[in-house]
């Protein structure tokens, strides 16, 4: 069973029999080629030609997340750099995404990523302003979207988070709009290069920074438009030296207005890009991968009221780290179907162990995985804590969560020794769900 856009069906058969033209007949949209001819065209197949192959399943577990190439790849961290904004024009596009619209965002070529040689992108992509509530697909713009979400919509929020995504042939990437309009806001981060070479140093998560407690920083809320220098390197397995960025977790915890928090190289002009979106009454949390600047730290500012800011190192990249390889989205677990563990919410003080290696396209040997991880329906404020399975469960959190709230982030969470992670709930009851979108070898 398959699930795709019906455009594909007329692309593929302008392309496949006619020879080409589907994406200027189709008014430049990228056409997702489905291999409905075996052969080019005027050309009989023979019994020995091998049967047409088709997109990845919607919302399926475990095999249905093909890699995007055969290659892995060296991450190379940018200064952060708006490339899409769809409320300005920023990017080609000016008008909101309509509901079941896929938005092509062009990256390769802009904000610093090269115009070719890319097989992926760290992006941060923000909904702004839906109409309904729904969710966000990030994929490649060469596959079908899969089903998995990458973030979810909320009307009256900004809600952000970030995607490491493959990049199309075409050098752009696909956001799929399920429902509603809404804008859409892209910031970059970094690319995957196709050199194995430097990557990620996967780490057990570790608090660098709690301005509730003094953790690296002084005991104070962050005030607008003041700014924190956080010294990464040297701290939470972090080395001392050879880091050219960091995997971070960073979360707004008790904001007193709305607003937004950017996180920057120190030493480095602050840049024109969010790296969370916060409001009064939620705590947000937002994956964060950062060019680490000349001293070894990080900066970081609110543009606008009060609030605590806590930040958990994850990984980071140096030249002993292990190469990327994306993958189509999969979806490995879903408590509310029984996909991937048992069915039914995580109760509180309760963990569940996944399985995450020789799944979803993830290869037997991967260190680490990168996992879209969604917490919806819970019973009462929480956090979610995903880490290693087989080591002490760390004092870091990977989503927050509301009574009621549906959130999700990215994570990228260190293999156990076992191929499994293991996702932990602090409190009440909560419905979890994990899509894969790449690995580390």
């Amino acid at each position: 069973e398959f699930h795709v856009d019906f455009r594909d069906y007329y692309g593929s058969l302008i392309d496949g029999w006619l020879g080409g033209g589907a994406s200027e007949v189709l008014g430049g949209r990228p056409v997702q080629d489905l291999g409905l001819f075996a052969s080019a065209p005027g050309v009989v197949p023979t019994p020995s030609d091998p049967p047409p192959s088709g997109p990845p399943p919607a919302s399926t577990a475990g095999g249905g997340g093909p890699a995007i190439g055969t290659q892995t790849g060296r991450f190379v961290s940018l200064a952060p750099d708006r490339i899409c904004d769809t409320r300005n024009g920023v990017g080609g596009r000016s008008t909101p995404i309509g509901p079941g619209e896929t938005l092509g965002v062009q990256v390769a070529g802009r904000g610093g990523v090269p115009s070719t040689g890319v097989l992926a992108v760290a992006v941060n992509v923000t909904s702004v302003n839906p109409t309904e509530p729904g969710f966000f697909s990030v994929f490649p713009s060469n596959v079908a979207a899969t089903g998995s979400s990458s973030l979810n919509t909320v009307p009256g929020r900004a809600v952000p988070n970030m995607a490491v995504v493959g990049v199309g042939p075409d050098g752009r990437i696909g956001v799929f709009n399920a429902s509603g309009t809404t804008d859409c806001i892209v910031d970059v981060m970094g690319y995957v290069r196709a050199e194995s070479a430097s990557g990620v140093l996967p780490l057990v998560p570790n608090r660098l920074l709690d301005t509730r407690t003094g953790v690296g920083a002084p005991l104070a809320r962050l005030r607008g438009a003041s700014r924190t220098d956080l010294r990464v390197t040297g701290r939470g397995g972090v080395p001392a030296s050879g880091v050219d960025a960091v995997v971070l977790n960073v979360a707004a915890l008790r904001p007193t207005v709305a607003g937004f928090l950017s996180v920057w190289p120190t030493g480095m002009a602050m840049p024109d890009v969010s790296n969370l979106n916060f409001e009064p009454g939620r705590n947000v949390p937002n994956l964060v991968i950062c060019k680490v600047g000349a001293d070894g730290s990080v900066s970081l500012a609110a543009n606008d009221g009060e609030l605590d800011v806590i930040a958990d190192v994850v990984g980071c990249f140096n030249a002993d780290g292990a190469s990327v390889m994306p993958v189509a989205p999969s979806r490995l677990l879903d408590t509310r179907h029984g996909l991937g563990a048992r069915r039914g919410p995580v109760g509180p003080r309760s963990e569940i162990d996944l399985d995450v290696t020789g799944v979803g396209g993830v290869d037997t040997n991967a260190t680490a995985v990168v996992l879209n991880v969604t917490a919806t329906g819970a019973t009462q404020e929480t956090y979610v804590t995903v880490y290693p399975d087989g080591v002490r469960r760390p004092d870091a959190s990977s989503l927050n969560v509301g009574q009621g709230a549906t959130i999700a982030n990215l994570v990228i969470a260190k293999v156990g020794s076992n191929g499994k992670v293991r996702l932990y709930n602090d409190a009440g009851g909560v419905e979890l769900i994990a899509d894969v979108t790449g690995y580390f070898i």
